[in-house]
């Protein structure tokens, strides 16, 4: 294992902007044992599955990362990326809103495409319906 667990849960809460103090509170424990997670190489998984509930961010994938070394591209980026957002809401929240304005883009482009191919259909079916009534007068003329 060559990455230090405390560092890396160190690391999210202060990105998170929470402090020592909070996260004792919200585990029911001291600050002083929170500074000692922050300096274990190595960590129970009880404690780990607490602080990964609590700080909302699965710091179990730190060891799978280690088993599985070999990952596909697609499933690096997308894990990256993941990452990047746990670690930073606001930076969630802009993109979360920027896909929403490309779907609200997209939905518009395709209902415009939509119309169009409907007002198409709608014209070739007033010619085929003219079509018809013309040989259903030319039918009742013989």
């Amino acid at each position: 294992m060559n990455f230090h667990i405390g560092e890396k849960i160190k690391t999210v809460v202060e990105k998170r902007g929470i402090t020592k103090a909070e996260l004792a509170r919200r585990l029911n424990m001291s600050s002083t044992n929170i500074h000692k997670i922050f300096n274990r190489k190595s960590i129970d998984t009880g404690l780990l599955t607490s602080l990964s509930k609590e700080l909302e961010f699965d710091f179990f994938n730190f060891y799978e990362n280690q088993t599985t070394s070999t990952k596909h591209p697609a499933q690096k980026r997308f894990t990256e990326e993941a990452e990047k957002y746990k670690l930073n809401p606001v930076a969630l929240s802009k993109e979360i809103a920027r896909l929403k304005e490309e779907m609200m883009r997209k939905e518009k482009e395709f209902a415009g495409k939509e119309i169009a191919y409907a007002s198409k259909e709608i014209l070739y079916l007033k010619k085929i319906n003219e079509l018809l009534e013309d040989k259903n007068r030319h039918v009742r003329q013989k």
